[in-house]
Order: C-alpha cells, then structure tokens, then sequence
C-alpha cells in the first residue's frame, strides 16, 4: 500500500517537473483537432499563454482571442492534460464590448478534447459575420460539458444562457430596421454525433414587458441538414416597414405573429 503511494507520488513529481520544463509549444503535439487555431505560444505546459485561439469548421468561426492556462497535476496521472483556463478578447464591438471565456478543459493522448464547467459572455455580433444583418446585445452562457473526439466529432454537448437585450438589426443607414426581442434565454443540447438543438423561449417574458416575442427550436445535424422553426409575436409598437419584412420573411398567422419553418 505504502510502496503504491510512494509510486504514484514519484510519477506524479517526475511528471509535473517535465510539465514545468516542457515549452508551451508541445501542446501542439497533443491538441490535434483540425478545427483548433493557435498562434503565439509563450510559456510552459504547466502555466502558459497562446496570443489567439479560434475554432474554425467549415463556415464555423470563432476567435476566443488571448489563451492562459494552469494545469492541473492530477490529470496527468490518467494520461490526460486538464487545465483552468481564460480566454479573453478586449474591444470587439465599435462601442468597447469585450468577450471572455473561463473553465476547465482536458485533452486526452487519443485527441478528444473536453470542456466542462465554463462560463462565457460575449457580444452576440461575433456569432453572424455578414454586412446586411448584425445581432445586438450580449450573451451569457454556461457550457456544463462539451466533449469532440480526435475528429472534431461531437460527442456530447450540453449548455445554456441567456441573451440579454437580444436584437436585430436588418441593413444600414436610414433604411435600417430594428428588431428587439428584450431578454432571451436559451438552451443548446447534443448528445452525439447525430444533431445538437437549440430552444430559445421568451413569449411570456416579453408580453409582459410589452417587447417583440420569440419561439426558437432549431436543430443542426452532422450531415449538414438544418431544420428551424421560429413564432415571433410582434411589439405593438413595431414599425410597419419592419412589420412588411417579417410577412415577407415568414408566413403571417395574425396582426402580431409570424410562423417561419426552414429547412435546408
């Protein structure tokens, strides 16, 4: 029993020692995922920084921004490297909104790469990149698990948040129109590599605080296919234009809703 311990305390010593020693650059060996990006390695494997990290997947494309990390000694003992981490991102909106990302991450010799317990906001606007339509607001989250394997595979993801004045805004200058939809919370939910939905409600939040009124369920499978079902109950105060382009957008079941089904 003693002798045991002994060999795991000196297994343990040995492997944080190399830990300590060991360039932050060796992380490259080990995080294989095709959709990770980092540049500007500084530091060791035990306490380090990375000057950017983006997940970039096919159309999918986010900079996390500046990486520091510490790691967590026991984790190596089962041949994995856990660590706490942040990653942060200063002034990524024109009016100086940042974004920031804590918790923990592991990666395994065989490539998977699992996030637990982390926390997220950000400004809605990083999530759509197009000139026409941009989001507005901020968005909190908390990510419970979300697990890929060496492939970039989904194994497990499970997460929720609330998006915080949620808003639209549709083409620019004086003919831009203006969706708010006040607070949102959401769900995100995968269990496998099949599909990950999202549900996103807040109709009776909205009513009573007389804001425009949204019902998302939105389902994204591994093959490509995606599959949206959206009820927006309009302000009474929304403008007519904005009103127009909603009825041309989705089928109008009343003077305030609006029903889109989409699939692709």
């Amino acid at each position: 029993m003693r002798k045991g311990l002994y060999v795991s305390v000196l297994v343990l010593t040995t492997l944080c020692w190399i830990a300590v020693m060991m360039p932050a650059q060796t992380l490259l060996y080990v995080l294989k995922s095709p959709a990770l990006q980092v540049a500007g390695l500084s530091g060791t494997v035990w306490n380090g920084a990375a000057r950017q990290v983006a997940l970039a997947d096919g159309e999918i494309y986010f900079d996390a921004g500046q990486l520091r990390w510490t790691l967590k000694p026991y984790a190596l003992l089962r041949g994995n490297l856990c660590a706490d981490f942040s990653a942060e991102k200063s002034a990524v909106m024109r009016r100086g909104a940042s974004q920031r990302i804590t918790g923990s991450v592991c990666a395994g010799l065989s490539g998977n790469l699992v996030l637990s317990d982390t926390s997220l906001e950000l400004p809605a606007s990083v999530l759509l990149r197009s000139e026409e339509i941009r989001l507005t607001g901020i968005i909190t989250g908390h990510v419970e698990h979300f697990a890929v394997d060496a492939g970039s595979v989904l194994q497990r993801l499970s997460a929720r948040g609330l998006w915080t004045g949620a808003g639209m805004n549709v083409g620019t200058g004086s003919s831009q129109l203006r969706f708010q939809a006040g607070d949102l919370p959401f769900t995100i939910v995968g269990s496998g590599p099949q599909s990950v939905q999202l549900t996103a409600d807040n109709l009776q939040l909205a009513a009573a605080n007389g804001r425009t009124g949204i019902d998302l369920t939105a389902e994204l499978e591994t093959t490509g296919d995606v599959s949206l079902e959206l009820r927006i109950v309009a302000e009474s105060s929304m403008p007519e234009r904005a009103r127009d382009w909603l009825a041309v957008l989705a089928e109008q079941r009343s003077t305030s809703e609006y029903y889109l089904e989409w699939r692709r």
